[in-house]
């Protein structure tokens, strides 16, 4: 089952411009014969492959696996996810500069216009009068644009619990055109490059025709709740999107490029994508794909590669539900006059719910509706904390059953010196240790389980 997810991973590579070489480094697909591997901090990426993960530690020092699959949702981004971004990034870039390029050709070879389909047609509306200085112009902006880091055609960022169509989610691809902000049509200007006004109505029309409706917001952006690796799979899903929309234009247009192999995007195998949970523990989880620290959640912002810090924690952040004040005065010991011990209090309630988990009632949350960090702290031990039951979420109108009521029975002489509010009732008599029983306003709880 492995090579069933490094066969996903090397689709993955090759969608962002990579491969494997032969020694399972990775690095850009050469178009000269010069292999040129990927680093990320000045250590070489590579497949974690069996034989890759039976190296020594040393190998380690210079190498970092690839193996997104690793991620942490509590986490910030692992810098292995945000290689792969802006790999996929350049690649993007390349494909959607040279079609550009390819279609303006095609619109100036004004003698194959005439066998045009009515969809092929669409072009010549969107770029009805360019020449070789559009062209020219065009070429000098995109090579400007590969250069640039603020005006890229298309932009790319991971938002941590953002909103996707309407409903928040655990991570969303996000996609920004920055080249269209720079063009200005009344000065014929694209990036501060002057050319004619027409020159730069050409490339804001055949951007928009590559890429319609790219003012929708919507329209590229994806979001995952994905159990395993919500990061991975909203920027594979929102890359191959855009992906899909380049291979309809190619394929619109197959019979007039010249390598429209090179053009193409092969997404056949997005269905792999499907289900992740599949993959999960067949690669234990490698460093620089878990992610460091806790992270922050990231609210709507600036449009950057990675969503930048709000200064929202994790603890502000998370919904708060309704809770009901456990009372604060301590009980006190009939026998010594002494406050009880919050922990001793806790403990015998500890051991009174776990007869109850023992006995068949219900235990934990539905983490169907728990949020995240319920979750986690669903795993925590809480033990000793005052108005803690013990791991057993109660539920509305529940209430201390007779039948689990101890057996000891207090002595009547200690009975006048109940302090802080804590009387014996009736019912309790049975034997509640200590002397001291729960008053009946405190008895019902709506509550959460961590008071």
């Amino acid at each position: 089952m492995a090579t069933t997810l490094l066969s996903l991973y090397d689709h993955v590579l090759t969608m962002a411009g990579l491969e494997v070489y032969e020694d399972d480094l990775i690095g850009v697909i050469p178009l000269d014969n010069k292999k040129t591997v990927v680093c990320i901090d000045k250590k070489s990426l590579v497949m974690p492959t069996r034989e890759v993960l039976k190296k020594e530690p040393t190998y380690w020092e210079k190498h970092i696996a690839f193996h997104p699959l690793s991620e942490n949702i509590f986490r910030q981004i692992p810098v292995v996810h945000n290689k792969l971004m802006q790999m996929l990034k350049v690649a993007v870039n390349v494909k959607i500069s040279a079609l550009a390029e390819d279609l303006v050709c095609i619109a100036l070879e004004k003698s194959k216009h005439g066998k045009f389909n009515p969809v092929q047609g669409e072009l010549l509306e969107a770029i009805p009068d360019v020449d070789k200085k559009s062209l020219s112009f065009l070429q000098r902006v995109f090579s400007a644009s590969m250069k640039s880091k603020d005006c890229s055609l298309v932009s790319a960022y991971i938002k941590r619990f953002g909103r996707y169509k309407g409903k928040r989610t655990s991570r969303v691809a996000s996609f920004d055109f920055p080249l269209l902000g720079q063009i200005d049509l009344k000065k014929g200007t694209v990036m501060g490059i002057r050319g004619r006004q027409k020159d730069a109505k050409m490339v804001n029309n055949i951007i928009n025709y590559i890429l319609p409706n790219n003012d929708i917001i919507d329209t590229y952006r994806f979001g995952s709740n994905d159990e395993i690796a919500c990061t991975f799979h909203a920027l594979i899903m929102g890359f191959s999107q855009i992906f899909k929309q380049i291979n309809h234009v190619v394929s619109t247009f197959k019979d007039y490029l010249e390598d429209s192999n090179y053009l193409t995007t092969d997404l056949s195998w997005l269905g792999m994508m499907d289900d992740l949970t599949k993959y999960d523990g067949l690669i234990p989880p490698l460093d620089g794909n878990i992610g460091v620290g806790s992270g922050v959640m990231e609210d709507e912002g600036k449009h950057v590669d990675v969503a930048p810090k709000t200064g929202i924690t994790e603890e502000s952040s998370r919904p708060k539900s309704g809770m009901r004040e456990f009372p604060t005065s301590k009980p006190v010991d009939q026998r010594s006059n002494q406050p009880l011990n919050w922990d001793d209090v806790n403990r015998r309630r500890h051991e009174q719910i776990a007869d109850n988990v023992n006995s068949g009632h219900q235990r934990g949350m539905d983490y169907r509706d728990a949020s995240p960090f319920d979750i986690a702290m669903q795993n925590r031990s809480m033990a000793g904390m005052p108005g803690y039951m013990g791991g057993t979420a109660q539920q509305p109108g529940w209430a201390p059953q007779p039948q689990y009521q101890p057996q000891y029975q207090p002595q009547s002489q200690y009975q006048p010196q109940y302090q802080g509010g804590w009387t014996p009732q009736p019912q309790y008599q049975g034997g509640y240790q200590g002397g001291w029983a729960p008053q009946p306003q405190y008895a019902h709880s709506s509550g959460p389980m961590f008071r």
